[in-house]
């Protein structure tokens, strides 16, 4: 038998990827209907959906559930979606692009105003004196950089700021007596 909640669960709100967009383009005057792209609002309700599938929400207002979800996305959904795609370039990044490190440019010309300007932060061909130092990482170095930025995943952040808008609590609805210290400190010196 499956356990019955006083609040309905995220599946029961939005069974499908239909119901959820139609939340963010007909609901609450669309302020957020395009605040996303469609595949990251369709990846958002998916990841959503396998996070949070049964479990039950915490307001008894869906509606206000709902504007939760939407509040959430139209803060953090446009950061999130950067994120995805400076991580995705910085997954694609070639072996040659790691290796490659800073590089650190003084210029100093003995000419009046014409050009070439040393005001670039790019070599120069023609000048009378320019130092340039480049760098080169070594594969271990470069690889490790690569795997500390790695390391964290934007998605899982992004995520996990909709929990709160979930129930902690995940069996059948009983009344829940919690104790907290001033009872106890009662109780103590009455006895």
């Amino acid at each position: 038998m499956l356990p019955m909640y006083n609040t309905q669960t995220f599946s029961q709100i939005y069974p499908d990827f239909e119901s959820f967009k139609d939340t963010f383009d007909n609901d609450f005057d669309s302020y957020a209907k395009d605040v996303i792209s469609a595949d990251s609002l369709e990846t958002l309700y998916w990841l959503l959906y396998a996070r949070y599938c049964d479990n039950p929400i915490t307001n008894y207002s869906v509606n206000n559930f709902k504007a939760k979800i939407v509040a959430i996305t139209f803060q953090k959904g446009p950061s999130w979606e950067k994120r995805l795609e400076i991580q995705d370039t910085i997954r694609s990044l070639t072996e040659d692009d790691l290796l490659t490190g800073a590089r650190t440019l003084f210029n100093n010309a003995s000419h009046d105003e014409r050009a070439p300007g040393t005001d670039t932060s790019e070599e120069l061909s023609y000048i009378n004196v320019q130092n340039v130092t480049k760098q080169k990482r070594s594969k271990l170095d470069a690889y490790s950089y690569l795997q500390d930025i790695l390391r964290t995943d934007v998605t899982e952040e992004f995520i996990r700021s909709y929990a709160k808008l979930f129930s902690k609590f995940v069996s059948p609805t009983n009344t829940r007596i919690y104790v907290n210290d001033i009872v106890e400190e009662d109780e103590e010196e009455e006895n």
